[in-house]
Order: structure tokens, then sequence, then C-alpha cells
């Protein structure tokens, strides 16, 4: 089930970065993929879930190029939360958060928060990005 959670936001990540597609390769550039830590008593630990999802996105980059370093990417994508929401008398729901940002410069500019589960949510390139 985690892995058609991957395939909505990879597709969703494709359309934004629509315009920065070089016609040489047919790539849209160089994707970093990692997921946040959790804090606990202000100590930050690795999740094991947020991992094991970006596992599973790294092995479908789409028409993206995996970088290997958060330096030499040209997009960001940060998986922030994963949880399962019970539905009664159905099968949970999984749902994948993830925060996109593009490099300016040396910086990164947040672009827009994706969701993932039964659809997308996001709000579309017309009306703007969600600020994050």
């Amino acid at each position: 089930m985690r892995d058609l959670l991957v395939v909505p936001v990879l597709a969703v990540l494709t359309v934004l970065s629509a315009a920065t597609a070089q016609a040489a390769d047919n790539k849209l550039g160089k994707i970093f993929i990692k997921a946040a830590t959790s804090e606990v008593n202000g100590q930050q630990f690795p999740d094991a879930d947020r991992e094991a999802t970006v596992k599973d996105m790294r092995k479908r980059p789409g028409q993206f190029i995996l970088a290997d370093n958060e330096s030499e990417a040209d997009f960001l994508l940060v998986v922030v939360e994963r949880k399962a929401v019970a539905v009664s008398g159905e099968m949970a729901s999984k749902t994948t958060v993830a925060t996109l940002s593009v490099r300016d410069g040396a910086a990164w500019k947040p672009a827009t928060k994706l969701q993932s589960g039964a659809s997308i949510t996001t709000l579309s390139i017309d009306a703007g990005f969600e600020p994050w």
C-alpha cells in the first residue's frame, strides 16, 4: 500500500517542476528526498516510518534525477508525516505529508505542502501554493 502513495506524490512534483524541464534528456532536474526527524524532549531522532517512505520514493524517481546529497539538488522533498487513519469497518487510510522546496541560489525556497492518500490534496498552481 505504501508503494501506491509514492506515485501520486511524484506525479505532483512532475507537474510543479515542468518549467525546469530540459529538452535534451526530458529530466526535470535533480531531487533530494529526506525524512524529517522527530523531536522528543528537545532531542532529534530519526523516524523509521518516514525513512521507509523515503526509501520507497527513491525507488521510483520518475522524471527526476536522484541527487546523492542536498547540496547538488534542484528540488528538496522532506517527508514530514506518515500516518494511518482508521475508518470504522474499512481498511486504514494511509497518508504521507511532505514539503517541496526549490533551490533559490544557495538557499531553499518553500514551494508547497504535498499530501497523498486516496488522492492528492494540494492547491493548484494557478491558485498559488500553500505557504509552509
